[in-house]
């Protein structure tokens, strides 16, 4: 049985998927620990070169995603927060 699982959630939904063949068990649980050792998240986007938002409707709102990781013992959990936040660069 596998423990492994991914969320979705957004504010007024929670979507819960769950994954159990081995290759893509040891693939998913490694890019968890990995976030969770760095204490990092990594920016998710649409489209075709990966750099535009995030839609999940025709017509919807546009969403910036953060992929987020947690391991604990051999099981793993992967969180893609959502935000409609613009993002601007930090001027140095």
């Amino acid at each position: 049985m596998c423990s492994c699982k991914i969320e979705l959630r957004a504010t007024k939904c929670k979507n819960v998927t769950k994954y159990c063949l081995r290759l893509t068990f040891d693939f998913l649980y490694e890019i968890a620990k990995d976030l969770q050792e760095k204490d990092a998240m990594i920016m998710l986007g649409g489209g075709v070169k990966g750099n535009e938002p995030l839609v999940f409707q025709d017509g919807g709102k546009t969403y910036r995603a953060f992929l987020e990781g947690r391991v604990k013992d051999k099981s793993y959990i992967l969180l893609i927060h959502l935000s409609n936040l613009e993002l601007k660069g930090i001027n140095k």
